[in-house]
């Protein structure tokens, strides 16, 4: 095997067998576990397969030390392709799936990572801890991306997602009040989210900037609702979405702690924000 940061090509086609070939301890677990009539289109899920064999031999290091540094040598090895293919299949395949395991084993992996190995050990750490943090308001424009496809307002829609930190929040709080005024402690985190939607009622586009705060899904649906229908009514100079039954637009608000979208007449006529679909 190469040694440690030389880039080779080692294909993405070619990594179950170089992996098989290099650690022929998992072949029993893989023959098991993918017969021959099940091998086409897999190997994302071999690698995941051969991480829990993996945390296994872990356990049993003691018995099989050589064993162990071999198999971190062959990931190192495929984490050092210059087949981009084959180390995303290392990241994802492999390195997502084993840190899966318990604390004890990845911990304990990682003092056996080279270095490629372990650098793209921490693209996945830092990719999962992103998401974990940009879930609420990644899940509030899909909601909202619901509700204008369901309403027929638009055809395509693209965003970018800014994460300020929460020392940007602290710092838009300060200026917004007064230069005196003293932060929170604890500020929440915040964000900056641009909207580009296409609509179908016109060629140009519609731009949408806002800048949310907040650690609740529901609180942050419901300002970006609010900032979009108000683009929506000044561009467009049209209500949305449509009351079903008065010639108003619904406004959205919180009802028993959901964002909702709701008519000012009839109390009755609501729904979440994100299933403007279901509302007749």
């Amino acid at each position: 095997m190469a040694e440690s940061g030389d880039r080779i090509r080692i294909g993405f086609n070619e990594a179950e067998d170089f992996l098989l070939a290099h650690v022929p301890e998992f072949r029993e677990e893989y023959e098991s576990l993918f017969p021959p009539d099940m091998r086409d289109g897999v190997t994302y899920t071999v690698f995941g397969a051969f991480a829990g064999w993996v945390s296994k031999r872990l356990a049993a290091e003691a018995r099989s030390v050589d064993v162990v540094r071999r198999i971190f040598q062959t990931i190192e090895t495929l984490a050092n392709s210059d087949d981009p293919r084959t180390e995303n299949l290392v990241a994802v395949g492999f390195l997502e799936r084993l840190q899966g395991e318990s604390p004890e084993v990845i911990e304990l992996s990682r003092t056996h990572y080279g270095p490629r190995t372990s650098l793209l050990d921490h693209e996945v750490t830092d990719y999962w801890e992103t998401f974990d943090r940009n879930r609420p308001v990644l899940d509030a424009i899909r909601r909202l991306d619901r509700d204008l496809m369901a309403t027929g307002v638009r055809f395509a829609v693209h965003y970018e997602l800014t994460d300020l930190g929460a020392d940007e929040t602290a710092s838009r709080k300060r200026t917004s009040s007064s230069p005196s005024a003293v932060p929170s402690p604890s500020p929440s985190p915040s964000w900056r989210v641009s909207w580009k939607v296409s609509l179908k009622s016109r060629e140009t586009d519609l731009r949408v900037e806002v800048v949310v705060t907040g650690v609740s899904q529901d609180l942050i649906l419901g300002e970006l609702a609010f900032v979009l229908q108000n683009r929506i009514a000044v561009e467009l100079g049209s209500r949305w979405p449509s009351c079903p039954r008065h010639p108003h637009s619904l406004e959205p608000g919180m009802v028993d702690g959901r964002a909702t979208w709701r008519c000012s007449i009839d109390q009755a006529i609501a729904t979440p924000i994100g299933r403007i679909g279901s509302l007749k």
